[in-house]
């Protein structure tokens, strides 16, 4: 289980024909504001992923982020093995950060790109929310207005060294730039 760190970022997607040049400009503009920390940026499937970052360097390398113009959400992720319970332990580690012992409502949000996982998303909203639920006797689902998002991307990938790789994000939480 490794934690990463998901950046969004909004309007590149306006600009055309000119939209790999201005995400080539996002991806070095964070690569500038995580000088420093060790960190990978990969983009993949319309997302930015930060690899490599110390636990305990997270909270400073997510402020960094906020000052990076074009970000418009940062939230803790983990990549894990394609398997349910790593999925489960992911979720309930993203869970135990983002909640702790407060009393807040949630919803589980899921995509699935890898129709060859054998849960589609409902399921994993239904499962995933389930278990949550189980573990953390604070938390209430709410669909409508919840405090907390869970979201669940089963988005895998082949890895270098053999096998695949599930790059689950159980982001359970966005941090928004300054402004």
């Amino acid at each position: 289980m490794e934690q990463v760190l998901l950046v969004r970022y909004g309007e590149i997607h306006l600009k055309g024909l000119n939209r790999p040049f201005f995400e080539r400009k996002l991806i070095d503009g964070i690569n500038n504001a995580l000088r420093g920390f060790g960190a990978k940026v990969r983009r993949e499937q319309g997302r930015i992923y930060v690899h490599g970052i110390a636990p305990e360097r997270m909270e400073a390398a997510s402020d960094a982020l906020t000052r990076v113009f074009g970000v418009h959400s940062i939230s803790p992720a983990m990549a894990v093995e394609k398997e349910w319970n790593a999925i489960v332990e992911a979720a309930a580690c993203l869970t135990e950060q983002a909640a702790g012992g407060k009393n807040v409502t949630f919803k589980v949000f899921s995509r699935r790109s890898d129709k060859g996982f054998p849960m589609n998303s409902e399921t994993i909203n239904h499962e995933l929310g389930h278990v949550l639920l189980e573990r953390f006797p604070n938390l209430t689902v709410d669909v409508h207005a919840p405090l907390r998002r869970s979201w669940a991307r089963a988005a895998c990938r082949a890895e270098r060294q053999g096998g695949q790789r599930c790059l689950f994000l159980a982001a359970s939480t966005a941090r928004l730039p300054a402004i």
